[in-house]
């Protein structure tokens, strides 16, 4: 059977084929996420409805000072990062020389490696996070881009909580 007499076969073929494989190419498809990068462990996640605490996994857009990284380093991302909470509004958060200290005992160390390579400028705050602001952080520690190097994130940039499943 040949197709090209057969514009209607071309619908029934293509469009169904782009319309899945453009969402999962942007990772997400309406409340249903698809991660491939090292930031949280790779595989399928959906929203859940619940107020963002330590330990949460996020779906969010980049802010301006992750845009102008990408952006300076020929970085391709999808419309959605993830990340995991590690403190909110009330939490206090200090930024070091070489590393960040949350409520005065926990402590995360910059990457030397990505501050280097990418020439970053660590932010300078000491104190607690504002409503409508998180901190959040990449399980790659030693290779993820996350508050450690563009700060604290407004809540306005998150779309959702997610969870594997």
């Amino acid at each position: 059977m040949q197709i090209k007499n057969k514009p209607w076969l071309y619908a029934i073929l293509i469009v169904p084929s782009v319309a899945i494989f453009v969402p999962v190419y942007q990772n997400y498809f309406g409340n249903y996420y698809y991660n491939r990068s090292p930031s949280i462990p790779k595989g399928m996640y959906r929203s859940v409805v619940k107020d963002i605490s330590v330990g949460d996994i996020i779906a969010f857009t980049p802010n301006d000072v992750f845009i102008n990284f990408l952006a300076e380093n020929d970085i391709k991302t999808y419309k959605f990062i993830f990340k995991n909470v590690a403190a909110v509004a009330g939490d206090h958060v200090c930024y070091s020389d070489n590393s960040v200290q949350i409520n005065r005992k926990y402590t995360i160390n910059y990457s030397a490696d990505i501050v280097r390579k990418y020439q970053i400028t660590v932010p300078e705050f000491c104190g607690e996070i504002p409503t409508g602001s998180v901190f959040v952080v990449s399980d790659d520690l030693q290779n993820g881009y996350d508050s450690r190097y563009f700060g604290l994130l407004s809540e306005s940039h998150i779309k959702d909580v997610i969870e594997a499943f």
